[in-house]
């Protein structure tokens, strides 16, 4: 069974609230209860959703105030993505690749452990297997952050048109006629 949600209150002066804690939180806050594994739901005064409006904004402080985790040029793709074929098509890669990567992320470092316990050739066989896993999700990364490059700079396929047929000139000398 998932886990119920934590609670946060928008209010129309912008603050945060906390329900269980009975405290007003700020971005960072909700930042740091997040990283901590704890998922959120944030309604506004009126009971309706706005979840990922809040996410957006906890992203984009982030994103302003820290080392940024998308380029500029990757905000860009984004943009475009919006409203094109490939959205719903990236939006799957997206959520599976970033499962897929926090899998990895999880099984790293429980192999880690292990092998801190068990000495040092078991721990030189995790960073073996940490480097190949690395390498494959900086493909994912390269190939998410080109994907749109690619669909947008493919030529789209055009008619080949015949070739105009000129008439050739008659070699050698021309002929009498008449």
């Amino acid at each position: 069974m998932a886990e119920t949600p934590y609670l946060i209150k928008k209010y129309s002066s912008r603050r945060l609230y906390d329900v269980a804690a009975a405290r007003f939180l700020t971005l960072d806050d909700l930042y740091e209860l997040i990283r901590s594994g704890r998922r959120i739901r944030a309604i506004d005064a009126s009971g309706a959703d706005i979840t990922r409006s809040v996410l957006l904004q906890v992203l984009a402080e982030r994103e302003e105030n820290g080392e940024p985790l998308l380029s500029t040029d990757t905000l860009h793709r984004l943009v475009q993505l919006y409203g094109s074929v490939m959205h719903s098509a990236f939006l799957r890669f997206i959520d599976e690749g970033l499962s897929d990567l926090l899998a990895q992320q999880a099984l790293i470092q429980g192999g880690l452990r292990q092998s801190l316990k068990r000495g040092g050739q078991a721990a030189a066989q995790v960073f073996a297997q940490q480097s190949a896993m690395f390498d494959a999700s900086k493909q994912l990364v390269r190939g998410l952050l080109t994907f749109g490059d690619r669909a947008a700079t493919a030529a789209p396929l055009q008619a080949v048109e015949e070739p105009a047929v000129v008439p050739r000139r008659p070699r050698g000398r021309p002929r009498k006629t008449g």
